[in-house]
């Protein structure tokens, strides 16, 4: 079972994310933007309430209409945001080998669903695992799919592009491959396999 990240792992979006989180986090509680751009980076791959509670930890009253704001921001982000150019194919490719294909975001999972619709990879697919409130990527998608399928976390991959990627599979013993991008370097995916794009898993696998 080969369990993937969406933004960033599949999808070429976290340049249109991080930019909508940078602007939120600026205009609602007034971050520099050199210190939002590197505290969403370092927070990236939660929800992004998730992120919000962890770089303003106090209780303002503009985090819920930030959050709101920047929900509806991804949504406009997913129309843009284009898969990467290997994903149809190495998809293709692993389902001739016969693996099983899980998506695991914490976007909604409707509009997980409507994206790989429109992209035309939902054949492809197995299992498309959205966020909502008490489930969510992590733990929560690895019980569900082990449950399912009725394998063991020794019968899991998790591809992702951020260090909480790796943490929450780290945390429940899960394989983890790190996909490299524009936020993060081989020395961050401290001693876990390493990607440059989805051509690179068709090697290991």
């Amino acid at each position: 079972m080969l369990s993937f990240d969406f933004d960033g792992t599949i999808v070429d979006s976290m340049s249109l994310l991080e930019q909508n989180a940078v602007k939120v986090l600026k205009t609602y509680f007034n971050i520099p933007r050199t210190v939002a751009r590197r505290a969403y980076r370092i927070s990236t791959g939660l929800p992004f309430k998730q992120q919000v509670d962890i770089i303003v930890p106090n209780n303002s009253v503009s985090k819920k209409e930030a959050v709101k704001v920047f929900e509806k921001l991804k949504i406009y982000s997913m129309l843009k945001a284009p898969l990467f150019p290997e994903v149809h194919q190495v998809f293709a490719t692993l389902k001739k080998r016969h693996y099983k294909i899980a998506i695991s975001s914490s976007s909604k999972i409707s509009d997980i669903r409507a994206y790989c619709k429109r992209n035309k990879i939902e054949d492809l697919v197995n299992y498309i695992l959205g966020y909502r409130p008490g489930f969510e990527k992590g733990r929560d998608h690895f019980n569900y799919l082990i449950k399912k399928e009725k394998i063991n976390k020794n019968n899991i991959c998790f591809i992702g592009d951020s260090l909480n990627d790796m943490h929450r599979a780290n945390r429940e013993g899960i394989y983890f491959i790190g996909r490299l991008g524009p936020m993060f370097n081989k020395s961050d995916f401290k001693g876990s396999t390493v990607i440059n794009n989805l051509n690179d898993l068709l090697q290991l696998l």
